[in-house]
C-alpha cells in the first residue's frame, strides 16, 4: 500500500511540473536555466556545468567519441565487477548460515519500472521541437531583417566569428565563448554602476569626437567648395580676357 501512494506521489509531482509555466514555454524554460548558470545563482551547479563543458571539449579535442565511450563502459564494468566479487565473497565469508550470496544490484536489475520514461521522454522530445522551432523563427526574423539594428548586430557578430574562424579553430573559439558567457554577465552584475559609468563615460567621448570630426569635414568641405569657386571663378576670367584680346586682334588685322 505504502508503494502505490509513492506512485500517485510521484506522478502528480510529474504532472505538476510538466503543467508549470516554464515548462510550457521552452523559450521562458530555456532562458531562465541559462541565466541561472551563467549569473551564477548557483555556483555549485554553474561550477559543474563549467567544468563538464570544458572536460568534453578537452577529451573530445584528445580522443574520438568512439574511445570516450569505450573508455567509460570499460571502467563502468571493472569497478562493478570488483564490487560485486568482493560483496559476494564477504557475505560467504562472514555468513553464519552458508546463505547464498545475494547480488548488492539485485533491486536495480530487477526494477520493473522502464528505464526511459514514456511521459518525459515525450515532453523532452516535443520540448525540443519547440525550442528548434523558436530558434529557427529568430534567425529567421534576423535574417530577413525585421529589426535593423538587431540585424545590424548580428551581422557584425556573425563577422567577427567568420573572421577569427578563418585563424582560431573551433574548438578555441568555443572555448572563449564558454569562459564568457561564464564570467562578464556575472562581471558585470558585480559591478554594473561602475561599468555603466564608464560605458556612459566612453559614449560621450565618442559622441563629442564624432561631433567634432563632422564639424570639421563641414567645415573643410566649404572650403573646399570656396576654393573650388574661386578657382572657376578666375579661370572663366581670364578664359574671357584671352578671348577678348583674340577678337581685337582679329579687328585690327582686318582693319590692316
Amino acid at each position: 500500500m505504502v508503494l502505490d501512494t509513492r506512485s500517485d506521489n510521484q506522478e502528480s509531482f510529474d504532472l505538476k511540473m510538466l503543467t508549470h509555466p516554464l515548462y510550457l514555454d521552452p523559450t521562458t524554460m530555456v532562458s531562465t536555466h541559462l541565466q541561472s548558470l551563467i549569473y551564477w545563482e548557483r555556483p555549485a551547479r554553474s561550477m559543474v556545468a563549467l567544468t563538464v563543458s570544458l572536460l568534453f571539449i578537452y577529451m573530445t579535442r584528445q580522443y574520438s567519441l568512439l574511445q570516450i565511450g569505450a573508455a567509460a563502459m570499460t571502467v563502468a564494468t571493472g569497478l562493478n565487477l570488483a564490487y560485486v566479487f568482493t560483496s559476494m565473497s564477504a557475505q560467504q565469508i562472514f555468513s553464519d548460515n552458508n546463505e547464498p550470496a545475494l547480488h548488492p544490484h539485485r533491486q536495480r536489475i530487477n526494477n520493473p519500472n522502464p528505464l526511459v520514461d514514456k511521459t518525459h521522454l515525450h515532453h523532452y522530445v516535443d520540448l525540443f521541437c519547440e525550442i528548434m522551432d523558436t530558434v529557427g523563427k529568430e534567425v529567421k526574423k534576423i535574417v530577413l531583417i525585421e529589426d535593423k539594428s538587431r540585424s545590424l548586430t548580428w551581422f557584425a557578430i556573425s563577422f567577427i566569428v567568420w573572421t577569427f574562424a578563418a585563424h582560431i579553430s573551433s574548438r578555441t573559439l568555443v572555448v572563449i565563448s564558454l569562459l564568457a558567457a561564464f564570467t562578464l554577465p556575472r562581471f558585470y552584475q558585480s559591478n554594473k554602476h561602475v561599468v555603466d559609468s564608464r560605458i556612459a563615460q566612453t559614449n560621450s567621448m565618442l559622441s563629442g569626437q564624432l561631433h567634432n570630426a563632422q564639424n570639421l569635414a563641414v567645415q573643410s568641405a566649404n572650403d573646399a567648395y570656396a576654393k573650388a569657386r574661386t578657382y572657376a571663378a578666375r579661370t572663366g576670367t581670364t578664359g574671357t580676357d584671352a578671348k577678348n584680346t583674340l577678337n581685337r586682334a582679329s579687328v585690327v588685322s582686318k582693319e590692316d
